[in-house]
């Protein structure tokens, strides 16, 4: 039977060529430690929020909660908010008015988006017109207001409520380019609505104000009204919100 051979112990300096190097451990001292796992992260789930979309429009579903109305600078006394149609004209000359009940959203609702839309009806020639988005300062009446009254018997501060932070507050909305007919056009007026939904009592609408297209035109534009027979063309709010 072979002798067993003595398997020699390995020697040598790190990193030598054709050596095993093994770790040096001194008699009576410790081991070291075993290395702690690095701790995984779980991601935090995430939360779904529900987004509601709401179209606000006179006679649809059951609502009806729209005030609109226009004023006139060439027919000061005359109001028109039982009309079929809404006018704007450019240079300010008329104006439109128009407010939507949103006492069914919940006052901490978080608004996504708000669009007014409105569809055009006719113009006085080709010519096209800016139509600026303010909201109102004060309170108006559908029937009664005119170019220079805001309700019968109370006058606006300016004629055609044009008295910045008494009629209507220097608040930019949206700015929206009108040069075509028979086609809808929208402004952005989410943080109106946000205003509105947060603070009710301050929902007085808003307005709509004729300013110069870059052709600089006197032009007139016509648009549908809450009171038009057809309830699929009748200005609409369209709110897409969701509720924490």
């Amino acid at each position: 039977t072979p002798t067993p051979t003595r398997t020699p112990t390995p020697t040598g300096t790190p990193g030598s060529p054709g050596r095993v190097c093994l770790p040096l451990v001194l008699k009576g001292q410790p081991l070291p430690p075993p290395a702690t796992p690095t701790p995984t992260l779980t991601p935090s789930p995430t939360v779904t929020r529900e987004i509601i979309r709401r179209t606000f429009q006179q006679g649809k579903d059951g609502y009806t909660g729209v005030q609109d109305t226009y004023i006139h600078e060439w027919y000061p006394n005359i109001p028109f908010g039982s009309n079929a149609r809404l006018v704007a004209r450019s240079y300010d000359h008329a104006s439109i008015l128009i407010r939507f009940d949103l006492s069914s959203i919940p006052t901490n609702a978080r608004v996504v988006s708000a669009d007014l839309q409105l569809f055009s009806t006719d113009r006085t020639n080709m010519g096209s017109m800016h139509l600026n988005a303010y909201p109102m300062a004060r309170p108006w009446s559908e029937l009664n207001a005119t170019w220079l009254l805001a309700d019968t018997g109370v006058a606006w501060t300016a004629p055609g409520a044009r008295a910045s932070g008494f009629d209507y507050l220097d608040q930019l909305g949206d700015r929206t380019l009108v040069d075509r007919i028979l086609d809808w056009f929208k402004w952005n007026v989410r943080d109106m609505v946000q205003g509105w939904v947060a603070n009710p009592s301050t929902n007085y609408g808003l307005i709509l104000k004729g300013i110069p297209g870059d052709d600089e035109a006197q032009v007139e534009y016509g648009f549908r009204a809450s009171e038009h027979e057809n309830v699929n063309e009748r200005p609409k709010l369209v709110v897409r919100y969701w509720v924490p």
